[in-house]
């Protein structure tokens, strides 16, 4: 059957519908995975970035000690574990809520009150004890600390550095070009079915042939984008990275890695389904042709 008068028209359709596959699945990828903020929030309990980023606040705030004279414990006794994984979660979606148009601001956003009394106090028993009077540069000064301290937290729990994308325009940019994502995602949806009901005329007198040509388009679909996804894993390649920043490291290559994981079982998935079709057209057209041959051999009466 694959090699009756339509095997060029078969072959010709096969082809175009491997690649209306392969931009088919990344479309639907990209726009149902790599740009859903539940990614990234699961990217984040896994790689426990709230925990690093607490971490690289106290290593920061220590190191500031002996510059500022201002105690770490002054702001870190008001930044709990849960208000930096909260902070981070309210930056992830607000992040995406962005992308997709629900919301005009970018930001990430703390309550820093207690912080600023902190800050506050300190400064208030300091000038007493060396009985400085407050003036306009006292207050200048407990500003700009806390300023200082409150830009350096939320820079911290931006992990993922979407303030830093977005300055640099990318997520504008982004903003502009998802619903042309979705057009596109819907275009290679409808179009794959259009090949595919187009194959289905062409061999409507012999529909099992289907079995075989969809079988192939999805197999060669897969493997293609296969060969690099399994150089990637077989290398770990995204562990030479060289972030100086454990938080963003971690962000990094936990997001890179759990996109390549993805992307690795999707296609892995769709090479089964191919490999199973075209397994079942040998099998059946087997069956179909021995029983032809049988009937065939049996003697007239």
């Amino acid at each position: 059957m694959i090699g009756n008068k339509h095997f060029l028209p078969n072959c010709l359709l096969s082809t175009l519908l491997v690649l209306l596959l392969l931009a088919t699945e990344i479309t639907c990828f990209v726009r149902l995975f790599a740009l859903n903020d539940q990614t990234y929030l699961t990217i984040m309990e896994e790689q426990n970035i709230s925990a690093r980023v607490q971490d690289s606040l106290t290593e920061y705030f220590t190191t500031q000690e002996s510059t500022t004279s201002i105690p770490a414990d002054v702001y870190l006794s008001t930044i709990t574990d849960e208000e930096i994984h909260d902070a981070i979660c309210a930056n992830i979606t607000n992040a995406f809520d962005y992308l997709f148009g629900r919301t005009d601001s970018l930001k990430t956003e703390m309550d820093f009150t207690e912080l600023e009394q902190n800050v506050e106090q300190f400064f208030s028993d300091y000038a007493a004890s060396i009985d400085y009077e407050k003036d306009e540069t006292y207050d200048k000064k407990v500003k700009a600390t806390i300023s200082v301290a409150e830009k350096e937290i939320l820079a911290q729990a931006d992990v993922f550095k979407f303030q830093t994308l977005n300055q640099a325009g990318l997520f504008k940019t982004a903003r502009r070009l998802i619903p042309y994502l979705d057009t596109a995602t819907i275009g290679c949806v409808v179009l794959s079915i259009l090949l595919c009901l187009i194959l289905l005329l062409i061999n409507r007198k012999a529909p099992r042939v289907l079995l075989y040509w969809y079988g192939c388009a999805l197999t060669v679909s897969s493997v293609l984008p296969l060969i690099p996804l399994i150089y990637i894993k077989a290398t770990d390649y995204f562990s030479a990275f060289v972030i100086k920043s454990a938080r963003i490291y971690a962000a990094v290559t936990g997001s890179l890695n759990k996109l390549t994981n993805g992307m690795l079982l999707m296609f892995v998935i769709s090479l089964v389904i191919g490999v199973i079709l075209i397994n079942v057209y040998a099998i059946t057209a087997a069956a179909s042709k021995k029983a032809d041959q049988t009937n065939t051999e049996e003697p007239a009466e």
